[in-house]
């Protein structure tokens, strides 16, 4: 049996929830939200919001044979599956910082013990193949970390010396790092 959804609204109770709830959203979370990432994915969870009640109250007019408007229940349910959804993206956003951050402390490590000298590239610290520095991802979020720390500096391509395609991007190693002796 196919079932055609001409129009979909919400009732008014519904309607209520759904302000309500937009309305914190907008004014309290994301509005005192310090991360953009953040910002951004809580921006659509106004969309979230309508496609899950709409699909609690499909679930509901089958289930229980109900017709007629998006009910309160399958608003207050959505609203709850939204909040749900928020505590995983922010620990899913939190491992992919902490990743970064796991990076960024071996290659400062590896730094202090100089195990690499200023002019160093990503490709050199990809072939060492150091625990947390495998991948070109975690290499480039080490980088950015440790850039944005002032531990290191994207050295100017050299003049006159092109070859075609990209130049190479090497680090400088601030000059103040204290280096174990020896090293």
């Amino acid at each position: 049996m196919w079932i055609v959804w001409r129009s979909a609204r919400f009732s008014d109770e519904a309607q209520k929830v759904f302000i309500d709830w937009s309305t914190e959203l907008y004014r309290e979370k994301i509005a005192n939200e310090d991360d953009a990432i953040i910002r951004q994915h809580l921006a659509k969870f106004d969309s979230l919001f309508c496609s899950l009640a709409l699909i609690f109250h499909l679930i509901d007019c089958a289930a229980h044979g109900l017709r007629g408007p998006v009910s309160k229940a399958s608003a207050i349910r959505a609203a709850a599956w939204c909040d749900y959804l928020e505590s995983h993206a922010r620990r899913c956003y939190g491992l992919l910082r902490d990743a970064g951050l796991r990076a960024a402390k071996t290659l400062a490590r590896k730094l202090e013990r100089g195990d690499l000298k200023t002019g160093f590239t990503a490709h050199d610290i990809r072939r060492h193949q150091w625990s947390n520095l495998q991948t070109p991802d975690d290499v480039e979020s080490a980088l950015d970390w440790l850039e944005d720390s002032g531990w290191i500096r994207r050295m100017p391509p050299p003049a006159g010396r092109s070859r075609g395609g990209r130049p190479t991007v090497r680090y400088e190693i601030h000059p103040d790092l204290p280096l174990e002796a020896g090293k």
